[in-house]
């Protein structure tokens, strides 16, 4: 068995290389390529390959980046290709519809309410009028990326006049305004919950570090492991399989009214949650591709 990692950039990450290792202890011939470096080709005698081999024979495909700040011809070109790969028979992990979908906040959320998922509200818009109108309305806001992740560029807001500036500045690069409502934290915590195919395999709760409001691992929280109610392992579930991923990290907050879902993310890392719950999600991922794999 042939199995694709694909990345983005000079070298695999940390959640790569662990998967990597987890194809080579099984013995499965692990191939590992940044996606600048694989070519598709129509009506040719073969569909893909590299400067050196053809990849028309590989098994399936482990998706961990297309890459974050890409052009416009870059996101068609790298989201093509996998759905490419994908029609041609090849099962990728995560799939590429799924994948964008969790990437895009936008449309993530938009899907997650149409199935009655408690989200924030939120308004994504390109007029700064309304943006300002919505943080007024809110009270308090947090004004995200559309695209991005471990909350860098996040920025909680009170003051609507702060937030003006601060939205001015954002459409001034020609960036879209993606403004939602602060859910208080209990315990100024939150939960990211890790799921592989129908079963959340681990969860922690993430404490914000003194004088932040973020509880990404990666803006310095705290983690601990949890257990999940049977409620909020249910939700965290379902949401993965509505936006059609076959593993995810969703992130939840406990709020007065009930939870809530923040955020999925498509391509989670790991690192944080291995460390505090001695869960290795890297085998249960591989198992899970190999089962798509052999269908």
């Amino acid at each position: 068995m042939k199995i694709l990692t694909v990345y983005e950039g000079k070298r695999p990450n940390w959640a790569c290389m662990e998967l990597i290792n987890e194809l080579k202890v099984r013995g499965i011939t692990a191939i590992v390529l940044p996606v600048t470096r694989i070519t598709a080709a129509i009506n040719f005698e073969k569909s893909f390959f590299t400067s050196k081999s053809t990849l028309d024979d590989i098994d399936g495909v482990l998706l961990r980046s297309i890459g974050l700040v890409l052009t416009d011809d870059q996101f068609m070109r790298r989201t093509s290709l996998l759905k490419h790969m994908e029609e041609n028979g090849i099962p990728v992990m995560n799939p590429i519809d799924g994948l964008r979908k969790a990437r895009d906040k936008y449309m993530s959320l938009c899907v997650l309410s149409r199935h009655q998922i408690p989200v924030p509200q939120t308004i994504i818009t390109e007029d700064l009028v309304a943006a300002y109108q919505a943080v007024t309305k809110l009270r308090v806001a947090v004004i995200k990326p559309l695209i991005g992740s471990r909350g860098f560029g996040s920025v909680k807001v009170e003051d609507p006049d702060v937030a003006f500036r601060i939205m001015k500045t954002i459409l001034s690069f020609g960036q879209t305004l993606y403004v939602q409502e602060y859910i208080p934290k209990k315990n100024d915590r939150d939960i990211r919950a890790f799921v592989v195919g129908s079963d959340v395999i681990a969860s922690m709760y993430r404490y914000a570090p003194a004088n932040s409001w973020k509880t990404n691992v990666a803006q310095g929280a705290r983690a601990e492991p949890c257990k999940l109610s049977d409620e909020l392992a249910e939700l965290a579930i379902k949401v993965t399989e509505i936006l059609n991923l076959w593993y995810s990290g969703v992130d939840i907050v406990e709020g007065e009214d009930g939870p809530f879902v923040l955020e999925v993310n498509g391509a989670p890392d790991w690192k944080g949650l291995k460390e505090v719950t001695r869960v290795n999600p890297a085998p249960l991922i591989v198992s899970y591709l190999i089962s798509k794999a052999k269908k």
